[in-house]
């Protein structure tokens, strides 16, 4: 977050979509019905891949633009 300057509601708003889309997806799965397991992929998805996710793909489209100029 500090390297980028990613504000913290960006990586908020993807762990929101990333954990309802494992939610929807993997709804067969009895493990997800715990909601404290909800509430960790949550937090995973907050604090160690949102802000990747967020940077991968603002550089690449960085990169891409550079390319077509």
């Amino acid at each position: 977050m500090a390297v980028f300057g990613i504000p913290w509601y960006f990586a908020l708003i993807w762990a929101v979509f990333a954990t309802i889309f494992y939610m929807v997806r993997y709804r067969k799965v009895e493990t997800l019905k715990n909601p404290w397991i909800i509430a960790g992929i949550f937090a995973l998805n907050f604090f160690f891949f949102a802000f990747a996710v967020i940077a991968f793909i603002l550089l690449e489209y960085i990169r891409s633009k550079r390319k077509k100029k």
